[in-house]
């Protein structure tokens, strides 16, 4: 089965930029493309809501220290030091965050 993986920012609930993620991933599993959602941490509540749909969850495990937007911060700046993420599971990957620096095949930049 063919594959698209997201790259998401952290995901705390299915609002605003990880909206677009949970449509996007609902349609694709309608078409019968297999999709991934790639992110640095995942609530619990919300892991339920896409494995519901179909979407399969990979957490990086990365937490940030604060709670809130001041975390994402963290997040973002801890990774631009780090360089690039090794991430790769031989689908598509749309990269849908500004948190998480993994080469993808697609970068979607979001704005409000």
């Amino acid at each position: 089965m063919p594959c698209i993986t997201l790259v998401t920012d952290g995901i705390d609930g299915i609002v605003g930029p990880i909206r677009v993620a949970y449509l996007l991933g609902s349609a694709f599993i309608r078409m019968g493309i297999g999709v991934n959602v790639v992110s640095p941490y995942v609530g619990d509540e919300v892991r339920r809501e896409f494995g519901q749909v179909g979407i399969k969850v990979v957490e990086l495990g990365i937490k940030p220290w604060l709670p809130g937007q001041l975390g994402h911060l963290l997040i973002w700046l801890m990774n631009g030091l780090r360089g690039l993420i090794n991430y790769s599971d031989d689908c598509v990957s749309i990269n849908l965050s500004f948190e998480l620096p993994i080469p993808s095949t697609i970068f979607y930049a979001q704005a409000t």
